[in-house]
């Protein structure tokens, strides 16, 4: 043999002893692994957990459209190619009790010139009355998103609101007409995606944080990308007035932000924070007391870098609350999909694949609900980004896969990007994804039941119980559409009860809340009042517990001021008011 020959074969056999280990690894790998504390579902439904969600916008009386319009700023910074990317966010969606009697009502901006905000307050019969106008907020300046929060504890929600240019806090006068109070030096406009409130130094006063998604910022990359901007922080110092606090979160770099989520991720009574990034890594900073601490190595590895969503909740089988990070998931090209990451020893590891939740689309806003009451935490997540195009329906994700795999300097060169859906559709039109959890893991029965029968562009998702029976059901914002309301008409479902908390030492929100419902077999519901979480959307703020056919025996609250009760429980069935320090007050229905 000579020696090309030798070498040759010798070459072979590296090569076939390579891919033989390689395909040890990928057959033997899942046995190394942690067993799952879930497994895929892979039966029916019983009539138990069976869900029925009707979409009633008309016939509830919510008739709005979502517009946008951004042409001239776009021209102005030479982006026009980019034009259906920006035009793809910012459909938003607030659940607020903006009469405080009870019955949440809900808030639309709109974004596009000239265009009217919609206010549809609650008639107590399944039906909204559109009044915007009696509160002063139909003509807003091009605003993107609101949230509404008691900014000095009068009992009257402030508005935060972000535009273009600008973030603008309104207050409520004596008239209820809400007007400009102060300007938040954000530096942050027109795509700003990540807001969040909460009590930082547990004063009894509620504190913004805020970030980017960055889009003015266009990314350097498309899956490591250096641009967006930094999270930032405003202290509230007393009468709804605020100012930036640059040492809270000295370390945050900047990031495409698209979504902030605040929870006790660690179960050490803390105010942990999750950053939902695009064009790149998640980040989550841990509350150490004076300041939030980045802690990027915490993280485990994942395929994902479309961060737009982070929703929090406690699911049974983990001792610490998951986070919920809507991805996008296309077969073929991205195929990471949707993560739902837990602390487990030191690390958060990504658990939604064996739970069955990472496949669903283009995903956006997301919300846990126990939508059948049967004490297991559901989840239902937003999809789509632009379908409604002309030309052929393929093309571009092959277009834009080879883009994300290019070297740095093209992928972060707008000018050299494919121009968005000109000839093509990015999607196609993708159905919402509701999740029923069977306490062996989630299955996806949208289809089944007929959510999101259109097909709509989904994006900001908020829980409310606009009939007060409660049954949750959900409003949907969507892209250049209508949006979706469902009630829910769930024939068979459990019993439930519903805590509606106010903070007297504590925020009188009491937006930080911990509570927990423990049931007569010892089991033990948790729920944290954090109503800004997951992605363009506020939901209804009260606490709600299915109890399935157990009984509630205690009420166990950790308020904000770090006063913990434990309260008997009242009949279900039933809102109740409880306050700080005094238990349970009149019943709210």
């Amino acid at each position: 043999m000579n020696k090309a020959s030798a070498a040759r074969s010798a070459a072979f056999q590296v090569a076939r002893i390579c891919f033989t280990g390689l395909v040890l690894f990928l057959v033997f790998i899942p046995l190394f692994r942690k067993p799952s504390l879930y497994r895929r579902y892979d039966g029916v439904l019983d009539e138990t957990q069976r869900v029925r969600l009707t979409e009633v916008s008309r016939q509830s009386g919510i008739h709005f459209r979502h517009e946008v319009d951004i042409d001239g700023y776009l021209k102005s910074r030479d982006l026009t190619r980019l034009g259906k990317w920006f035009e793809s966010i910012s459909a938003s969606v607030s659940v607020v009790d903006i009469n405080r009697d009870g019955w949440p009502d809900i808030f639309f901006p709109s974004p596009a010139r000239g265009a009217k905000s919609r206010l549809y307050v609650n008639n107590k019969d399944g039906t909204f009355s559109e009044k915007a106008a009696d509160y002063n907020i139909a003509d807003l300046d091009s605003p993107t998103r609101a949230v509404f929060f008691d900014c000095d504890n009068s009992g009257k929600p402030a508005m935060l609101v972000f535009n273009r240019s600008s973030t603008i806090l309104y207050t409520m006068d004596r008239r209820g007409k809400y007007g400009i109070h102060e300007l938040l030096d954000t530096g942050v406009g027109e795509f700003t995606g990540g807001v969040n409130i909460l009590d930082i130094n547990k004063d009894g006063l509620l504190d913004i944080l805020v970030a980017s998604s960055g889009l003015e910022d266009l990314p350097d990359s498309m899956v490591n990308s250096d641009g967006g901007s930094p999270v930032q922080a405003f202290r509230n110092i007393g009468h709804c007035r605020f100012v930036k606090d640059d040492e809270l979160l000295a370390e945050s770099r900047p990031t495409h932000t698209h979504a902030l989520g605040v929870g006790d991720l660690r179960g050490q009574g803390r105010q942990d924070l999750w950053v939902a990034s695009d064009f790149g890594n998640d980040r989550v900073f841990f509350d150490e007391g004076e300041k939030f601490e980045d802690k990027p190595s915490v993280i485990g590895r994942t395929l994902s870098n479309t961060g737009m969503t982070a929703e929090i909740a406690h699911l049974d089988a983990f001792a610490n609350p998951v986070v919920f990070v809507g991805h996008a998931y296309q077969p073929g090209y991205f195929v990471g999909g949707n993560a739902l990451w837990t602390y487990d020893h030191g690390k958060f590891v990504d658990v939604a694949r064996p739970l069955g939740v990472d496949r669903c689309g283009w995903a956006w806003g997301a919300k846990f609900a126990d939508l059948n009451n049967d004490g297991l935490l559901d989840l239902v997540v937003a999809n789509g980004f632009i379908s409604q195009t002309t030309g052929t329906p393929h093309g571009y994700w092959f277009k834009f896969a080879t883009l994300v795999s290019g070297p740095k300097f093209l992928s972060g060169r707008p000018n050299v990007w494919p121009p968005f859906l000109d000839n093509t559709r990015f999607t196609g039109p993708q159905r919402d994804c509701v999740f029923i959890n069977t306490g062996r893991g989630f299955v996806d029965v949208a289809r089944d039941i007929g959510f999101d029968p259109y097909a709509h562009e989904g994006r900001g998702v908020a829980v409310i119980d606009f009939m007060n029976d409660g049954r949750l059901g959900m409003v949907v914002a969507n892209q250049n559409q209508e949006p979706d309301l469902y009630r829910n008409d769930t024939p068979r479902r459990g019993s439930w009860i519903g805590l509606r908390l106010i903070g007297t030492k504590s925020n009188r929100d009491a937006i930080g809340a911990a509570v927990s419902a423990v049931l007569d077999d010892g089991r033990i519901l948790k729920r944290d009042n954090y109503p800004f979480n997951g992605y363009a959307a506020q939901s209804d703020s009260r606490i709600h517990f299915g109890l399935g056919t157990h009984r509630v025996d205690k009420i166990r609250i950790r308020w904000p001021s770090g006063l913990e009760e434990t309260l008997d429980a009242p009949a279900p069935g039933k809102y109740y008011t409880v306050v700080e320090g005094r238990g349970f007050q009149d019943k709210t229905r």
